[in-house]
């Protein structure tokens, strides 16, 4: 598969990522932007793009990662916003 498939597949892949709790979006960080993740091996494989491409697949890794960072970052922020919630909640109280 050329790098530009790839590139366009793991996009879609990140637009649709959905995890149902902070594990399973630990689980898609190491995935897609640890050291042996999916974007890093991309970028790996970008120093043997020829030179006059390095430009544009640059400009579509950076923002494949950014994407894959952001999206990362809404689920988390999401858990993050209901483990509070629910933290919040007093169930101390009497029903009157």
């Amino acid at each position: 598969m050329a790098m530009k498939e790839k590139i366009a597949e793991l996009a879609g892949e990140i637009k649709s990522l959905v995890a149902q709790n902070k594990d399973e979006v630990e689980a898609l960080r190491i995935k897609y932007l640890s050291k042996k993740g999916e974007i890093t091996a991309l970028f790996n494989e970008f120093r043997n793009v020829p030179a006059e491409q390095k430009k544009e697949f640059g400009v579509l890794l950076n923002a494949l990662r950014n994407d894959a960072q952001n999206r990362i970052n809404e689920l988390k922020e999401r858990f993050d916003a209901s483990q509070i919630a629910s933290e919040k909640e007093d169930y101390t109280r009497s029903s009157e």
